[in-house]
């Protein structure tokens, strides 16, 4: 198939050894076999697949047999218990959940931004919409996740405070936040707002 422009055709056979030396990497070699039976169909199969640096697994999600280069030990196959979703994807999607149910940090850092982005979807989605509340619930949680990126999760990396004292300055926002919402306008928390509200967190 190199040879295929006429140019080359015409080139004597140390002029197309040249071109082909100095473009090896643009060749492409296509190997085929011609197997007389199953045996030898099989074996062909593992001699390519070995000489090519593959392994064969079986999967740990599915219990089919895929081969791979790689170190994972799930498919690329559609998962039984999903299948929207390979089984690679799938123990992915089920290692985060795992580890967030697990994490007491990350599972409330969850439920503290499930919760204010409820509420925000709640006044942006209520019949009688408020503007200014939907732009206070917004607020309220980006005020959130600056606090826990820009200062909690700082602290923590600095060697600042504990993982305990992480998890428990979440759990008590947390719990204040579960208290604490904002209705016709104002927010019902007996005046701990704003920067009020992170240091009584942090005290």
């Amino acid at each position: 198939n190199y040879y295929n422009d006429n140019y080359i055709l015409d080139l004597q056979t140390d002029e197309k050894l040249e071109i082909m030396l100095k473009n090896v990497n643009n060749i492409i070699l296509n190997k085929d076999y011609i197997c007389n039976g199953i045996i030898e169909l099989i074996v062909t199969s593992l001699y390519e697949i070995f000489s090519k640096g593959l392994t064969i697994k079986k999967c740990k999600s599915c219990d089919r047999f895929f081969v791979n280069k790689n170190s994972s030990v799930f498919c690329n196959y559609a998962n039984p218990q999903n299948e929207t979703l390979t089984c690679l994807q799938y123990s992915r999607n089920t290692s985060y959940s795992e580890k967030r149910r697990k994490d007491l940090i990350q599972k409330t850092y969850s439920n503290i931004s499930n919760l204010l982005r409820k509420r925000y979807y709640d006044a942006r989605d209520s019949k009688k919409y408020d503007k200014d509340l939907e732009q206070k619930n917004w607020k309220i949680y980006e005020d959130f996740k600056d606090y826990y990126n820009k200062t909690l999760k700082v602290q923590y990396t600095k060697g600042e405070i504990t993982k305990e004292k992480f998890a428990q300055s979440l759990e008590s926002i947390y719990i204040y936040y579960k208290n604490n919402n904002i209705k016709n306008g104002g927010i019902i928390d007996n005046g701990n707002t704003g920067t009020n509200k992170k240091q009584k967190i942090q005290n």
